[in-house]
């Protein structure tokens, strides 16, 4: 497709779902379509359809709608529509881009978009309480206390550094000097909450235990991300078609959403370790990635050039059920898509 300085829609190449006159080689007016408006200021082609707007922002689609990419049903059965036709829609849209089976409107006068408050405290805070089981016991004489072997491999550069990370740990072997067990068991579960949270109310009495731990409460987010497709310590494998996305951790999957905790409850009873997701023409293997690393830090980087993966992620976070994914990329399209 191509469009020209004057609003004449231009189309050519496969017209076997009705995007274009049949195996067209040459470039041809859409003369349907300019017939129903004076000029168009956007178009965009997927795989088997084509969408245009006009000047006024009114919508128009041709092509193969079977999974509904036109905006309306035609009633035949094959659902080709070789008529651009105008797709009834209240509000006007300025710009529209296809995706293989899908279609994108951005609105002209784009409402304001409150991003939600960060949610990753509270969901590590609801897996410190047991989300999963704990699967990492931290013992202390007679004291012990259950955590996530994947938090703990985040937090602790201490515990990262083993080669193998036992179903116990003695914390004595760390300790240069004993400790009274008075204020032990208070004090752990206060390094614990700083390990899950990055908050605890008992600040002045835990600087020996992380400093033993080397666990800095300046670097939260980072920790987490650092360990995203991290081999040693995964016990999830994430595939698309049998290939390997990245290397991942059930606990944190489960605690941060939803469609995860339901599909790794179903999937690793019969599967070993591993979570098959389904076939996606439109999203790739780096949106993945960047929904599993706002899954870890509640933070993404969208790159303005890169507007196809922009959609695929907001797509993502729809299907996946994440909210404030959702917004981000709602409101960073409504800032920088023109």
């Amino acid at each position: 497709m191509a469009l020209s300085t004057s609003g004449t829609v231009y189309c050519w190449g496969s017209g076997e779902s009705g995007q274009s006159e049949p195996d067209q080689t040459t470039p041809i007016v859409v003369e349907t379509l300019m017939i129903q408006t004076k000029m168009i200021r956007s178009i965009s082609a997927g795989a088997r359809h084509a969408m245009a707007i006009s000047d006024t922002g009114e919508v128009f689609s041709w092509g193969c709608g079977t999974e509904g990419q036109l905006g309306h049903l035609l009633g035949n059965e094959e659902d080709k529509n070789p008529l651009p036709t105008r797709v009834e829609i209240d509000i006007p849209i300025k710009k529209v881009f296809c995706g293989r089976e899908n279609t994108f409107l951005v609105r002209e006068h784009a409402p304001y978009i409150d991003v939600m408050p960060s949610t990753i405290v509270q969901d590590m805070k609801q897996l410190m309480k047991g989300v999963t089981p704990r699967n990492v016991t931290l013992v202390y004489g007679p004291i012990e206390i259950d955590v996530h072997k994947s938090v703990l491999v985040a937090r602790s550069r201490t515990i990262s550094k083993l080669e193998t990370i036992p179903s116990r740990i003695n914390l004595e072997t760390f300790l240069r000097e004993s400790v009274s067990l008075n204020q032990v068991q208070a004090t752990l579960r206060a390094v614990v909450e700083i390990m899950y949270t990055n908050q605890t109310l008992y600040q002045n009495t835990v600087s020996q235990w992380l400093d033993v731990l080397q666990i800095n409460t300046n670097t939260y987010t980072s920790d987490l991300k650092r360990i995203i497709n991290d081999y040693e310590s995964h016990d999830v494998r994430i595939e698309m078609n049998s290939e390997l996305i990245l290397y991942a951790h059930r606990d944190i999957l489960s605690c941060r959403c939803e469609l995860f905790r339901a599909m790794l409850s179903s999937q690793l009873k019969e599967k070993d370790g591993i979570v098959e997701l389904g076939q996606d023409d439109f999203s790739t293997i780096s949106d993945y990635e960047k929904m599993i690393q706002f899954i870890y830090t509640d933070d993404i980087d969208l790159v303005v050039d890169d507007r196809a993966s922009v959609f695929s992620i907001l797509k993502l976070a729809d299907q996946f059920g994440l909210e404030r994914l959702k917004q981000l990329c709602e409101k960073f399209i409504a800032q920088n898509v023109s």
